[in-house]
């Protein structure tokens, strides 16, 4: 082992021992969920943005997770399929996640787009209000 892996291994074990235990069971865990995304979820499905994933709404992603969900509690495809299904199920939850902060992002957009147009519909009702008075004042002004 070089220094370099010598220190990042002693950074790592120093960084693991500050964990809680169910800290270290998630750090375990996140590990067993990246794998899985990187060694059987994109090469079977491909990688972002040219998988599935991308183009599926909040409630599809949703349903997703919902649909595993529900098989984990049917018990009948055995224990090694149920552990997998945990693993797409953290895998739909961290796209769901990222799914709604693009969507918190977009409502923020949207929010600016609304009192953008807010005042433009501002704008143009001073402008239909100038037309009004300036009507009146011609309407006032012309002898039949």
């Amino acid at each position: 082992m070089n220094e370099i892996d010598r220190v990042e291994a002693e950074f790592e074990d120093e960084e693991v021992k500050k964990l809680t235990n169910r800290g270290k069971e998630w750090r375990n865990f996140s590990n067993i969920v990246q794998d899985h995304v990187e060694f059987y979820t994109v090469p079977q499905y491909k990688d972002y943005p040219e998988d599935q994933l991308t183009n599926f709404t909040i409630s599809d992603v949703a349903s997703q997770l919902k649909r595993y969900v529900n098989r984990i509690s049917s018990n009948s495809r055995g224990l090694h399929e149920a552990k997998r299904d945990c693993l797409k199920m953290a895998h739909y939850s961290c796209v769901l996640y990222s799914k709604l902060d693009e969507f918190s992002d977009h409502s923020e957009k949207m929010k600016e787009t609304v009192e953008s147009e807010k005042a433009t519909k501002a704008d143009l009702q001073l402008i239909w209000n100038a037309i009004i008075d300036l009507r009146k004042a011609i309407i006032a002004n012309v002898k039949y």
